[in-house]
């Protein structure tokens, strides 16, 4: 599973594009930078409320930062989609 290729691109100066696991709750963000986070045990209501968002980096600092448990690849090739 490649969460990018059914993922949302974000019109976003800082995140390129989001991707979610409803079964495992894992919110997957890729940033411009190249780095891929990906938070744990995100509820499927505020990853709706993410998407539909004016602001993806507002949203995303206000409520998803610092909230969830979260794993960081410096770069994308680093990160596994697949045992999401």
């Amino acid at each position: 599973m490649r969460l990018f290729r059914t993922g949302l691109k974000c019109p976003s100066v800082v995140i390129e594009a989001m991707g979610y696991a409803p079964l495992s709750q894992t919110l997957v963000v890729r940033f411009r930078s190249g780095a891929v986070y990906e938070y744990a045990h995100v509820p499927p209501a505020l990853v709706r409320l993410f998407r539909r968002s004016q602001s993806k980096g507002k949203f995303f600092n206000a409520l998803i930062r610092g909230r969830y448990a979260v794993k960081i690849y410096e770069r994308e090739r680093e990160y596994d989609a697949r045992r999401v």
